[in-house]
């Protein structure tokens, strides 16, 4: 697996009494999946991971499926566990979807988002400019639009966006990486989102999301295969 040692000790041993065996496991391989401590193609084995980590199997296989769910890592016939491979075509054919079906759920947020969640899609705003941490700043995203997705109020529409999303990160995490001024770029573009929910305006929240997902580039300085 290849998990380095070093990467392991940012993370405490002792899970504690607020987060579980499960929950630990599944921070910690996030986190060295989307920073790209583990690299493309790693095989995750149970056992070295639950040694390293002090706990069980049983949490590291269920902390596994959860990342695979999340578009982290695959399961293989015969090969177990890996850390996902990125692929432009993969990519291209998130993007193509999630324009096809934010500016519409933008549309509907706008018409049932309460000042509750658009304080609250202000406070993530606000903590997103100042955060520098890559990975801190992908999981603030998923929770900024989170946010607009429940607002629309289709349990299926936002189950369908926060698995495309989950399914992005990695790859905005690299390219955030690679070219830190998109992280500013988007933070521009959420605030033009805040600002079209503040008002209500269907219409400009639809030219918004479309802007977004147009600019957001394929990562990579690195071609990605196809």
């Amino acid at each position: 697996m290849n998990l380095e040692d070093e990467a392991i000790g940012k993370w405490p041993a002792n899970v504690g009494s607020r987060e579980t065996a499960y929950e630990f496991v599944h921070r910690v391989l996030r986190h060295v999946v989307l920073d790209g401590t583990l690299k493309e193609g790693a095989r995750l084995f149970q056992t070295e991971i639950g040694e390293r980590l002090g706990v069980s199997t049983t949490p590291v296989r269920e902390a596994l499926h959860k990342l695979a769910s999340e578009g982290l890592v695959d399961f293989g016939a015969g090969r177990g566990a890996v850390v996902h491979r990125l692929s432009t075509d993969e990519w291209r054919e998130i993007g193509y979807i999630r324009r096809l079906l934010e500016p519409d759920a933008l549309r509907r947020s706008a018409e049932r988002i309460d000042s509750q969640m658009l304080a609250e899609a202000e406070r993530i705003h606000r903590l997103m400019n100042g955060e520098t941490d890559v990975v801190a700043w992908v999981d603030l995203n998923r929770q900024f639009h989170r946010i607009h997705y429940d607002a629309a109020e289709s349990p299926r529409l936002t189950g369908i966006l926060m698995t495309l999303l989950d399914a992005s990160t990695t790859y905005l995490a690299r390219a955030i990486a690679e070219r830190p001024e998109i992280a500013q770029q988007a933070q521009a573009e959420h605030a033009v989102i805040i600002e079209g929910l503040r008002r209500r305006d269907g219409d400009a929240l639809e030219e918004a999301a479309i802007r977004h997902l147009a600019r957001i580039p394929v990562p990579l300085e690195t071609a990605l295969p196809t």
